[in-house]
């Protein structure tokens, strides 16, 4: 991926510069894919994992525990919270 490229595209955004910090692991690893079969062979392995941890934080979120951000209920549904945006697009007002 040209990151340059994507870095100016995404600075269009308010959250443009978070997108990389919050996915750099999974953009590293799709860099490295030879083909279409990796890409999704990486994308299964990325979605198992990403699943196991869910459903780990949410076994180990007590009453008061908000610290998850995203976190899957039993129907593959998202039952969390997001963290904030200040792009003005998604503002609340």
């Amino acid at each position: 991926w040209e990151e340059g490229c994507a870095k100016a595209v995404m600075d269009e955004f308010g959250w443009g510069p978070e997108f990389f910090k919050v996915n750099k692991e999974l953009l590293e690893l799709y860099s490295n894919a030879t083909d279409d079969k990796d890409v999704v062979r990486v994308q299964n392995l990325w979605l198992e994992r990403a699943e196991s941890e869910a459903v780990a934080r949410k076994k180990g979120a007590g009453a008061g525990n908000r610290g998850a951000y995203l976190v899957l209920d039993g129907d593959g549904g998202v039952a969390g919270d997001f963290p904030p945006s200040d792009d003005e697009y998604y503002s609340e007002e």
